[in-house]
């Protein structure tokens, strides 16, 4: 026991010297290190830090100055906010006293510039105690009633020019409704009795309008025959006599608009023609026939499509065969138009009816198909189709569907420049 004792006394010793050297040799470095023997440099030494509250006094003049500068910026600011508003409160002041001056009125007691006059120079006080501007105000007043009557006599001028430029456009604006109900009055006929056909009248109502015989509708009107109506037309080279509508020159060769007369008719039918005036017809290939181998014919064909817009087309050197040759379509070329040409691929072809087939339909015929008959090649423009079937077969002109066909004939030597617009 004793002896385990006496060993660790003896540890306890050796470790309190081995201490003891350690910080004797520690010591002896860092007296060495203190020696400056000129080759370690010296620390560097740190740079205190600038005070940033303390600035130069160049910075600060500049700081003064700016100061200085917003602050007398702000002051001017601030009085020409109060120049400003002073101003407008003495042009209140000053429209008060001319409406006071001129009407005769007091000025309001809550308005302190009104309720404590100043003396006048002379040793006069006037109503509202602002005698030195009333003929200041006065004048002024003056002058702005005479510009202003100024201003109203030429704003009245202007009034009356712009009512003027209205008056002619509203005249221009009721020819023209005029003149386009004049149109569409002539397509559809208004006013005129029924007749079963172009050849037999059926009230006395529908007789012609004189009992002289004529040429063709052109010699109606150069005879001093100048309303339109039915006359008997017997041409040169016929020896019968024919009932025509005639109005202005042109002799009506056809109507299509309700589809309440049926074209699906006879070879025959057709030859002599069939309907009536008032309502749908067709005047007859025969009679044209007659009429335009005498002379040169122009035809003319007004459309309305199904968006009730009008188009038509102007053929010169119109004239139609005789039996022998079907009634064969021919014509010189479109002279006038605002639609395409309907009629392109019906030239030089024979007329064809629901017994009597000419188109260039082999396996069937276009005339029964759509029940019609006219001048077809393969089943293109066909204006005696029923107008109110529409896309499903309806009447056709180049590739467009229409509700409503004219067809008129006039002789070219009597054709004038408004028969080759729009609305002749």
């Amino acid at each position: 026991m004793e002896v385990h004792i006496l060993r660790n006394i003896l540890l306890i010793c050796v470790l309190l010297l081995v201490c003891v050297q350690l910080s004797l040799q520690q010591r002896d470095y860092n007296e060495y290190d203190d020696i400056d023997d000129g080759l370690t440099p010296a620390p560097r030494a740190r740079r205190p830090r600038p005070d940033r509250h303390r600035t130069s006094s160049r910075t600060r003049g500049r700081d003064n100055s700016r100061r200085e500068r917003e602050r007398q910026r702000e002051t001017e600011r601030r009085e020409r906010e109060r120049e400003i508003e002073r101003r407008e409160q003495e042009r209140q002041r000053s429209r008060q006293r001319v409406l006071y001056t001129t009407q005769g009125l007091l000025p309001p007691t809550t308005e302190p510039a009104f309720t404590t006059p100043s003396p006048v120079p002379s040793g006069r006080l006037d109503s509202c105690g602002c005698p030195a501007n009333i003929e200041y105000s006065i004048n002024s007043l003056n002058n702005y009633v005479e510009t202003s009557t100024s201003d109203k006599e030429q704003t009245n001028d202007r009034l009356d020019k712009i009512e003027k430029q209205l008056q002619e456009l509203r005249e221009l604006v009721e020819k023209v409704d005029e003149e386009s109900q004049n149109w569409k009055n002539s397509l559809r006929f208004p006013g005129l009795s029924a007749l079963n056909s172009p050849t037999s009248i059926a009230f006395s109502d529908d007789a012609p309008r004189s009992t002289e015989t004529f040429k063709d509708c052109q010699d109606v009107l150069d005879r001093g025959n100048p309303r339109r109506g039915i006359y008997q037309i017997k041409p040169e080279s016929s020896a019968y006599t024919s009932l025509v509508f005639c109005q202005d020159g042109w002799t009506l060769l056809q109507r299509r608009y309700d589809g309440q007369t049926d074209f699906h008719k006879s070879y025959d039918d057709y030859i002599e023609g069939f309907g009536n005036f008032s309502g749908e017809f067709w005047l007859g290939l025969e009679i044209m026939h007659q009429l335009t181998m005498v002379e040169p014919f122009d035809l003319r064909i007004d459309l309305e499509s199904r968006s009730s817009k009008f188009y038509y087309a102007v053929y010169s050197g119109f004239k139609v065969g005789n039996e022998d040759e079907d009634y064969r379509l021919d014509f010189t070329n479109r002279t006038s138009g605002n639609t395409r040409d309907g009629l392109r691929h019906n030239k030089g072809r024979g007329f064809s009816a629901r017994d009597h087939d000419r188109d260039a339909w082999r396996s069937y015929s276009c005339a029964n198909h759509y029940r019609s008959g006219f001048w077809l090649d393969r089943c293109g423009s066909d204006l005696n189709r029923d107008p109110t079937k529409g896309v499903f077969g309806g009447t056709k002109w180049g590739g467009r569907y229409v509700k409503s066909s004219l067809m008129r004939m006039k002789p070219a030597r009597s054709m004038r420049p408004k028969d080759f617009n729009a609305s002749p």
